[in-house]
């Protein structure tokens, strides 16, 4: 094996190189703030969002590199092991990642067949090599710098997403609408239950709790959802969560605001107009 020799005395990049470095990471950060909202390339976990493989395949290429699987080897504890590399736009190695599947400890993934788990040790080595070199440009974009991978098993609160029955979590990743887990090695699955809430609700990246605390301070004063986001915030709930800022928090103190400047409408049940709006809020 040849080992590259490594510069211990790189040039100093002066201030002006390094802010316009860092101006040119904020416009990249926001492409790639663009391309996983849009294609939903994260899960949220307790209120952090943590991206998928294909994001971090995806901020490797604007900056050039390349990642590929070196080795996959399986373990004699069983699971997998992978190592990834990412490479330069000449093709230079520059750094290299390990990662595991299926090992003592993997939750949901002891167990499972081979395939899945040779699979996601690659996901994860790939993740892991590109988060080494650019997790500063994920946090730039307001993301977690942990892979949604690393992270999707891990149990260290039981009361949050936790299944009592089958002693394991809920989760939601990619395309799925609610928490659930698969039940073992069936094509069954178990939901974690739902509260019931406006449908809008489960569109927003808060966290549920404050959300429930708005909903019940609206629902206890006796205004209607709709006359909620039309009086109060001045459009639906989902696009004032598109906001940058907007957490139940903030609506809950715009309502308390608005109380005080309407004290006779505070109460008021006045249903919403028929329109776009009410409609989809109830979608």
């Amino acid at each position: 094996m040849t080992l590259a020799v490594i510069d211990q005395n790189p040039p100093e990049i002066l201030p002006a190189e390094f802010d316009r470095q860092l101006a040119n990471a904020h416009l990249k950060a926001q492409s790639l703030a663009r391309i996983v909202e849009g294609q939903h390339l994260y899960t949220d976990i307790q209120g952090r969002k943590h991206l998928h493989v294909e994001a971090w395949v995806t901020i490797a290429k604007g900056y050039g590199y390349n990642v590929d699987i070196e080795w996959t080897h399986p373990l004699e504890e069983g699971g997998y092991e992978a190592r990834a590399m990412i490479m330069d736009a000449g093709g230079q190695v520059i750094g290299h990642a390990d990662a595991e599947c299926g090992s003592e400890g993997d939750g949901l993934w002891v167990g499972r067949p081979n395939f899945q788990q040779r699979s996601m040790a690659q996901t994860r080595a790939i993740s892991k090599v590109a988060r080494n070199h650019l997790a500063w440009v994920v946090v730039l974009a307001g993301y977690s710098p942990t892979p949604s991978e690393e992270m999707t098993t891990p149990v260290t609160d039981k009361t949050e997403h936790w299944c009592s029955l089958h002693g394991t979590i809920w989760f939601k990743k990619g395309k799925m609408r609610n928490f659930a887990h698969p039940i073992g090695d069936t094509k069954e699955w178990c939901g974690e239950p739902q509260v019931e809430v406006p449908a809008v609700a489960q569109a927003s990246p808060a966290p549920a709790a404050a959300y429930v605390q708005l909903v019940a301070a609206i629902t206890a004063s006796g205004m209607t959802w709709d006359h909620f986001e039309i009086q109060v915030l001045g459009k639906s709930w989902a696009e004032f969560s598109k906001v940058k800022g907007a957490t139940p928090a903030v609506a809950l103190a715009k309502w308390e605001t608005w109380k005080r400047d309407h004290p006779s409408d505070a109460t008021e049940d006045a249903a919403a107009p028929a329109g776009t709006e009410a409609a989809n809020a109830t979608e």
